[in-house]
């Protein structure tokens, strides 16, 4: 019971570390918000319980990828987002992976969260949930501070 109490803690210290790293919008650099995504694929990482994952940002309407990151120099897989858009359920198994999409979209955009898992599911797919809505965050405030900067 030692073991499982120090890995939610750990689980908890990780999502408090995203969450208070999520820059104000004043503070908005491009090394910020490279952090951030770091310590969200970071979390992927180690909660995941996998070295190959992928996050990804997706434009609801078409399906287009408009941001992908992977883990190390792996290429993601290859799939129709827009169906998985149209589903009810949040997580599906695609092949080898748990797709995991955010649970809402934000201007018209989602984001998904791919964990290579042959065999079994994951503990706690609400953390998953979570980080794949930071992310869709995280990318919608850097899409509005870009065309803010672009039209000053």
């Amino acid at each position: 019971s030692y073991s499982y109490i120090a890995e939610i803690n750990r689980k908890m210290e990780i999502l408090k570390n995203i969450a208070l790293g999520l820059p104000e919008t004043a503070s908005f650099t491009p090394e910020k918000i490279r952090e951030v995504y770091e310590s969200i694929l970071s979390a992927l990482s180690v909660l995941g319980k996998t070295e190959t994952y992928f996050l990804v940002i997706v434009e609801a309407r078409s399906g287009t990828v408009e941001k992908s990151f992977s883990s190390g120099k792996k290429e993601c897989p290859s799939i129709d987002y827009v169906p998985l858009l149209r589903r009810a359920e949040l997580i599906v198994r695609e092949g080898d992976y748990l797709v995991i999409r955010s649970p809402r979209r934000v201007k018209g955009r989602a984001a998904f969260v791919l964990l290579r898992k042959r065999n079994g599911d994951i503990e706690d797919p609400e953390i998953f949930k979570a980080l794949a809505a930071q992310a869709l965050f995280l990318a919608t405030l850097e899409r509005e501070r870009l065309a803010t900067n672009s039209t000053e």
